[in-house]
């Protein structure tokens, strides 16, 4: 009982910027350090605003190691997403928890366990939906990008299995998971390369470390993010450079250390802005390396990012990064690679997602009778307008297959005339911000 209030409140405390933003739910908290010292315990005090009678005014102890394990297993992500996400690892506290806040925001006491256990299946396929088709900064964590990824590609897989064959499948199913491991997460004859998060504060980009295989010497270091950052990586007023390469020129081994002190000396718990500073006024610290930075080079032509997409578009960089340098093939098969399996990617997590939308427009399921006490129906609502409309504004192929897979679901299970001409301004006037 001790730990369930424990997780209830202290998600409230990781999570004070987005709570603050839920009308229904605002509050504030403090912390106390000045009994701090020595391990002593920290004071935490949640009040609740004028306008809200949901939480009452409640004081508890707990050590600096409980906020370090808190912190490190939230990722400094909000404690609503932290929710989505720990609910698809089997953390029943946190089910529990997720469960209470939707029944009090939305007002349904008929959001049970089955329903979390539904609205936890959804989460991942619209998370990695929207990171391609939604307006939406989409901000979440490096461990469930890779559960999303790990489920997405089983569906994918169980629907085609020649899709294995593709390079990418293995990257994007397998090789996720090595991301800061000692494990290199792809190889060439020659290299083994190593993912490591920047760890920039509130930011996801990652660098890759390319080793020799014989002499373990660092051959190079990139750096992968979807930010334009400065004029050399601007290709047009649309697409950049996404990776930035450093070439080392002295014999240095790789190993952890190294790792840990380039990033902790360079981009580990800083801003975006002042990292992006040090790239382009080549004054990146690359300890016992010898770098000549003005000689970095440039390569990955992609759309630059419009929005809070980082987790999984940098992620996307990287993976195409790691094909360039280990795959034997020419420039367009190694694009056209990366189109299918982003295609069939996409194509089957709709799937999934029109799927349980049907579902939860089910009139025999007792939840989903009044689509404003549904948090599952206004993302699915939500989610379905916004990607067909934003389909609608692309010219590509994977656009075309959305558009065709879409049209009767959003016609017929939301009851919106697609073809009309009015569509969509009803999609930007009806816009709800569901619960991410």
């Amino acid at each position: 009982m001790l730990r369930k209030i424990f997780n209830y409140f202290l998600s409230f405390f990781v999570s004070k910027k987005t709570i603050r933003s839920m009308n229904d739910m605002r509050q504030e908290s403090s912390i106390d350090e000045s009994k701090s010292k020595s391990g002593s315990g920290f004071e935490i005090d949640i009040k609740p605003k004028a306008k809200s009678n949901d939480f009452t005014t409640i004081k508890f102890k707990i050590t600096k190691k409980d906020l370090d394990v808190v912190k490190t297993r939230a990722g400094e992500e909000n404690a609503i997403a932290y929710a989505n996400q720990v609910i698809n690892e089997g953390d029943h506290d946190y089910k529990t928890w997720l469960k209470q806040v939707l029944q009090k925001k939305y007002q349904n006491p008929k959001i049970d366990d089955q329903y979390i256990e539904d609205y936890a299946k959804f989460k991942p396929y619209q998370v990695y939906l929207n990171s391609s088709f939604s307006d939406q900064e989409q901000k979440t964590t490096l461990p469930y990008i890779k559960k999303i990824f790990e489920k997405t590609c089983d569906d994918l897989k169980n629907k085609d299995p020649k899709i294995e064959e593709n390079p990418f499948f293995t990257l994007y199913r397998y090789g996720v998971s090595k991301i800061n491991t000692p494990k290199p997460m792809a190889s060439n004859a020659k290299s083994n390369f190593y993912v490591h998060n920047s760890k920039i504060n509130g930011h996801a980009s990652y660098f890759v470390f390319e080793v020799d295989k014989n002499t373990q010497n660092i051959k190079a270091i990139s750096y992968c993010d979807g930010n334009p950052i400065s004029d050399d990586r601007i290709i047009n007023d649309n697409q950049i450079n996404g990776v930035t390469t450093f070439r080392v020129n002295n014999d240095l081994k790789f190993n952890q250390k190294y790792v840990d002190d380039f990033i902790k000396n360079n981009s580990q718990d800083v801003s975006q802005d002042n990292f992006y500073k040090k790239l382009r006024n080549n004054s990146l610290n690359f300890l016992q390396a010898s770098v000549n930075q003005n000689a970095k080079e440039h390569s990955v032509e992609c759309q630059k990012s419009k929005r809070g997409n980082c987790g999984i578009k940098s992620i996307n960089i990287m993976q195409r990064f790691l094909i360039d340098q280990t795959e034997n093939r020419s420039d367009q098969e190694k694009k056209e690679l990366y189109k299918d399996f982003k295609k069939q990617l996409t194509l089957t997590s709709l799937d999934q997602l029109v799927t349980m939308t049907n579902k939860a427009f089910d009139k025999d399921y007792p939840p989903y009778q009044e689509i404003d006490k549904d948090p599952l129906k206004i993302n699915a609502i939500d989610s379905l307008k916004e990607y067909y409309h934003k389909a609608q504004g692309k010219n590509n192929e994977e656009a075309k297959a959305i558009i065709k897979k879409l049209s009767k679901p959003v016609q017929q299970i939301i009851g919106i005339d697609v073809t009309s001409e009015n569509f969509t301004s009803k999609v930007r006037s009806n816009r709800v911000h569901p619960l991410r």
